[in-house]
């Protein structure tokens, strides 16, 4: 196992959603919590020194929230090897701990052999098999397939600064990297989208999931995003459903680049609390 130094986890969100103090009191924790991108951030950094240039050429990662981190409460990611999965050259299994021992994120990562593409999370045998809607449809006007259209992002160096939130030092991101000039982190290819906000979800539903929290990432980079590159995310919803008392939907992203071809994969999973009942 590898680990490393401790860091104080920041609140880099405050005053937004349940990363206000009242509003996550009132969703039932006992204070703000430390954004998402964070998490991944934090994971990022490492996987990138694992990995080096490969990360953001071949890269892929299964990431799954399990444990709200509060502000100032001091975390770091550990690191175990594992057996390459098909068409892996190398991969791992993370995770970002507590002091107490408790496990916030986890998951693993890899990077595929030089020539091969990546083999997405969802399409692996480990796999999770997708929630079941039951009696409640979570999102009643998305069908299983529904477009969320497209959006166009160029990131830059504000956009960089906003997704390391100071928690990943990498000159990659802010001068030279092995492709020229900076590049975007693994996380920050998503752009500033945010797909649970959207035009087709009713008032009603929008209202119990604007509190909505991380539950899994999935991503496969094809290859490094420079800044001040132009590129398309198109978004569609392949799951939704309900599992426990959570109501949950996933949403997959193609990124593109200029020419229409593919630069990164991702399936995003966000969960709720709902106040309608839930099949059991």
């Amino acid at each position: 196992m590898r680990t490393l130094d401790w860091i104080v986890a920041r609140n880099t969100a405050a005053g937004r959603g349940i990363h206000d103090d009242d509003e996550a009191r009132r969703q039932g924790f006992p204070g703000a919590l430390v954004p998402g991108n964070v998490h991944v951030v934090l994971a990022g950094a490492v996987l990138t020194e694992r990995f080096g240039s490969a990360w953001h050429e071949r890269g892929v990662l299964s990431h799954r929230w399990r444990k709200p981190v509060y502000d100032g409460e001091r975390v770091r990611v550990e690191l175990d090897e594992r057996p390459p999965g098909p068409g892996d050259e190398s991969s791992v299994d993370f995770r970002l701990v507590k002091q107490d021992g408790t496990v916030c994120t986890s998951g693993y990562a890899g990077v595929a052999r030089p020539g091969a593409r990546p083999v997405p999370p969802w399409e692996r045998e480990e796999a999770a098999a997708p929630p079941e809607v039951g009696d409640y449809d979570p999102l009643p006007t998305d069908p299983i397939g529904h477009s969320y259209g497209s959006r166009t992002t160029v990131p830059d160096a504000r956009w960089n600064e906003h997704v390391l939130a100071g928690f990943d030092p990498n000159p990659w991101y802010v001068d030279a990297s092995p492709w020229g000039g900076p590049v975007v982190p693994a996380f920050g290819v998503l752009g500033n989208t945010n797909w649970i906000a959207n035009r087709q979800t009713p008032s009603v539903v929008f209202g119990e999931m604007r509190n909505g929290m991380n539950a899994a990432l999935d991503l496969v980079m094809l290859r490094p995003v420079h800044l001040g590159e132009p590129i398309e995310h198109r978004a569609s919803l392949v799951a939704k459903g309900t599992r426990g008392d959570l109501a949950v939907r996933t949403v997959h992203i193609d990124v593109l680049d200029r020419a229409g071809d593919t630069v990164a994969v991702a399936r995003w999973t966000i969960k709720w609390r709902t106040a309608r009942p839930l099949a059991r």
